[in-house]
């Protein structure tokens, strides 16, 4: 095994002038509800027995599953997943969701990746052709294809929703969380002051001192005339972009982590760049609202495929607590053996948040 990622990255301070450049206004922060733990699992008692259908709309993967709410919150069925890229297919995969279960009236919740409005999702860089195909055929409404109780909500936020109740099992007394996503691009989501904030840190403007491989790639999504970390840090938009320039090989997240764990050098120097990079917008949206005030009053989820690398949860980690000073709340969703996403979407049926 190669040497762990960011190990070198470890042992440098945060770059003050990266962290200056976050603020409300570049992580284009929205308020998107208030959102009470307690209330939401006394909810939860109140349907307990009934069935909510949970769909998540990510980057690379559909999923969609029943789900029976019990006191706890919600026990999945089996369900069915696609892979695509671009969303190709997407649609498909959601009418035949739909005309399946279309007369069984159940509560319908959908996390997509990309901005949503209401039950409409506006734009979405990793999933343009569900974007298009949706507003040709549905005007970009879900509530024209899904009738009935529908709930439509960013990835990060429902993300943000199954992690809270999760947190409620595991540490009764957190008042905080972040989640944040690294995957095809950068996300996250805040809870903070019993309200979620929707962010968008792949779209801050990076300093560029930390661009060290000379990325080009302009902020597109957010039509910024600037560098934006996603593009240099995130796992899709970031490396596997970097790794072609540089190589010509056209590689997959999980082919060059392989390339890491065969001990290339140049897939250990794009991980130990995105996990330095990613440490400084999990300080910024701490800073931002006011989050690790003192030792355990916020949890990090992180979510993604890059947290799958060998080391690079581990080394991110050993980043923030040096920067912080003390041992932190740290979970990957990928150890706790479920979609936070999808599981968020059927918390957000289950309630009707929208």
């Amino acid at each position: 095994m190669h040497k762990s990622p960011t190990l070198v990255a470890s042992l440098t301070d945060l770059n003050t002038e990266q962290l200056s450049l976050f603020n409300k206004e570049s992580l284009f922060a929205q308020k998107i509800f208030k959102f009470d733990p307690s209330a939401v699992l006394e909810r939860l008692k109140k349907l307990e027995g009934e069935v909510v259908l949970g769909i998540d709309l990510g980057g690379n993967k559909a999923e969609a599953s029943l789900f029976t709410i019990s006191q706890q919150g919600l026990v999945k069925a089996d369900g069915q997943e696609m892979k695509s890229v671009n969303g190709k297919g997407y649609l498909a995969f959601l009418e035949d969701i739909a005309s399946e279960y279309r007369q069984n009236q159940v509560m319908v919740g959908i996390s997509s990746a990309g901005a949503v409005r209401g039950t409409k999702l506006i734009s979405s860089v990793n999933l343009p052709i569900l974007v298009e195909e949706l507003k040709e055929k549905y005007d970009g409404d879900f509530s024209n294809l899904y009738k009935g109780e529908l709930s439509l909500v960013n990835d990060a936020v429902s993300g943000v929703i199954a992690s809270t109740l999760e947190a409620r099992i595991k540490y009764e007394d957190v008042g905080n969380i972040i989640l944040f996503i690294n995957g095809g691009g950068i996300g996250g989501a805040v809870l903070t002051k019993g309200e979620i904030w929707a962010t968008e840190p792949g779209h801050v403007k990076l300093a560029d001192s930390l661009n060290k491989f000379k990325q080009r790639k302009l902020c597109r999504p957010r039509m910024r005339n600037y560098i934006c970390i996603e593009n240099v840090a995130a796992s899709g938009a970031g490396i596997e972009d970097l790794w072609f320039k540089k190589t010509g090989e056209k590689l997959s997240g999980e082919e060059i982590s392989q390339r890491y764990q065969e001990k290339n050098e140049f897939a250990a120097e794009l991980y130990e760049s995105s996990s330095l990079i990613c440490a400084h917008a999990i300080v910024g949206i701490s800073k931002v609202f006011t989050l690790f005030e003192k030792e355990n009053d916020t949890l990090i989820f992180c979510h993604g495929g890059i947290f799958n690398v060998p080391g690079y949860a581990e080394g991110l980690k050993q980043i923030l607590e040096k920067h912080f000073g003390f041992d932190l709340r740290f979970i990957c969703t990928k150890d706790l053996g479920k979609n936070l996403s999808l599981y968020g979407a059927g918390i957000a049926a289950a309630i009707n948040l929208t």
